[in-house]
């Protein structure tokens, strides 16, 4: 037990003693403080101004209780430091102007040379800065957590886009299915390239790369395809619901606005969902679309509860929401920022009981025509070709996606070896990543027997791999479509033919 001795006497050698504290307790930047018996601060030094807010005569007099937060936590500390001579642990202190500060907090019994109990010395560091510091570190490292999972995720949802697409396009090319299922076939076909779009941009967000390049988009092309794929959430289960909704579309001819299509596509599907729990006993939405100057302009109106200023007002704020449980509010705060992003403007028109409208102006192009780039559709001469795929639902796609071929399928780097070393093959076809052995593995070690052998490298990851260049002839990112495959193996397959 830790005491500090040494007064006792005539009040006068007290009062020396308690002077030549005081003093140097004065030159502390810490708090100090001598609390009585029952709790009461008899001194108060003056570093407690700043950690506090209070003069240290306005301190004097008061109880601990008036100063520390939890008052079960008071009881505690003045017992222990009565049974066992010292406390020491953090603490929550209010401040004077109502707000609180964290201290840790060190207590010392002072006693007389007979033993008997004079007071509580109190020394205290305010804990702000290192908080402030841990809470950073906290939010970097789940920042950086949250950063790894949704690449990863990112990767794994482009491995389930690969076969989405790749079954899309099978179907909408088939001239003989019923013409509702083709285009439903599209409206997936559509929504699968637009997800994979999303993954790219989730990708990038993680590994920091750089957005690619603005293309113009016609807005009539997305708004339509924008309807098309949200209308089992408006129609289908709106209606199940027991609410009609309808939407109509007046989209006049606009300039083309510089843009991504996934990135417009999320923005009025945002919208879209939005007007709909707007309207919990049905209604209308209305998107038109016109020119207006340099913008490209979109405004999507809803006949619903509309909102009162203040919700207008932080309409952009992120986890701001008026759906309770059923909402997170980053639906109307992802419109807002990529907007900003797109160097456009949006605005909003609401008042109660009478719906709401929001307003989009977009720059335009002055390039007259959407930049697409077209799919090659070249047939790939015959070869035998190993495909190397832990997926099943990616290695059935191949398969019939490719019949014509001489295809041989492994589901590993280890056993696709294997497979290499019994056989003559024209081409290699490997995921990039698969258990045991990845794709760059299982290339060295094929072109340390057979240096000049095609490997194509799929992968659902946007950056390639280290020295991707040097291991293999084409890289396909995921999702990638049959007709891009086959392209891709036509360019191969002529060029190693025109070198044999």
């Amino acid at each position: 037990m830790r005491r500090l001795h040494g007064i006792s006497g005539s009040p006068s050698a007290r009062e020396l003693h308690r002077f030549l504290f005081a003093q140097a307790m004065e030159i502390s930047q810490d708090v100090a403080v001598i609390v009585d018996l029952e709790g009461r601060l008899t001194y108060v030094n003056s570093a407690v101004r700043p950690v506090l807010g209070y003069r240290p005569e306005e301190m004097m007099g008061r109880f601990l209780w008036d100063i520390l937060a939890d008052l079960d936590q008071v009881g505690r500390i003045m017992e222990a430091t009565l049974d066992y001579g010292q406390w020491e642990g953090e603490v929550t202190c209010r401040r004077s102007e109502a707000t609180q500060v964290p201290l840790r907090l060190r207590t010392v019994l002072v006693q007389s040379k007979e033993g008997e109990a004079l007071g509580i010395v109190g020394m205290a560091w305010d804990l702000t800065a290192q908080k402030e510091m841990e809470t950073q570190l906290l939010r970097t490292e789940r920042q950086r957590l949250v950063g790894e999972m949704a690449g990863g995720v990112a990767h794994n949802f482009n491995n389930a886009l690969t076969t989405i697409l790749g079954y899309a396009q099978v179907l909408n090319l088939d001239e003989d299915l019923n013409p509702e299922v083709r285009d439903a076939a599209g409206i997936i076909l559509d929504a699968a390239r637009r997800a994979s779009d999303l993954a790219s941009r989730i990708q990038r967000a993680v590994t920091g790369s750089p957005e690619g390049d603005p293309v113009p988009v016609l807005l009539s092309e997305v708004i339509e395809g924008s309807i098309a794929a949200t209308r089992p959430r408006w129609k289908d289960l709106a209606e199940s619901e027991g609410r009609h909704i309808e939407i109509d579309a007046a989209l006049h001819a606009v300039r083309p606005v510089s843009g991504r299509v996934s990135e417009l596509d999320e923005i009025l599907t945002n919208l879209i969902f939005n007007a709909v729990d707007a309207m919990p006993e049905g209604g209308q939405i209305h998107i038109r679309t016109w020119d207006e100057e340099e913008w490209g302009c979109l405004s999507v109106s809803d006949t619903g509860i509309g909102m009162d200023s203040e919700t207008q007002r932080r309409l952009g704020d992120p986890f701001f929401t008026t759906k309770g449980d059923t909402g997170h509010g980053l639906g109307l705060a992802v419109c807002y920022r990529l907007v900003a992003h797109m160097a456009g403007r949006i605005e909003v028109e609401s008042t109660l009981g009478e719906g709401t409208t929001f307003v989009l102006r977009l720059p335009t192009t002055h390039v007259t025509e959407p930049v697409s780039a077209p799919e090659n559709t070249l047939d790939a001469p015959a070869c035998r070709m190993l495909v190397i795929e832990d997926d099943a639902g990616i290695r059935l796609l191949l398969a019939q996606a490719l019949s014509e071929y001489d295809l041989e399928m492994a589901e590993s780097g280890e056993a696709g070896l294997k497979i290499f070393a019994e056989g003559r093959w024209d081409v290699i076809l490997v995921d990039f990543t698969m258990p045991g052995m990845n794709g760059v593995e299982v290339a060295a070690a094929i072109q340390e027997t057979h240096p000049d052998m095609p490997v194509i490298l799929m992968t659902g990851w946007r950056e390639p791999p280290e020295d991707a260049s040097k291991r293999f002839r084409a890289i396909l990112t995921k999702p990638f479509s049959p007709s891009e495959l086959r392209g891709c193996l036509a360019e191969i397959l002529e060029s190693k033919k025109a070198t044999d």
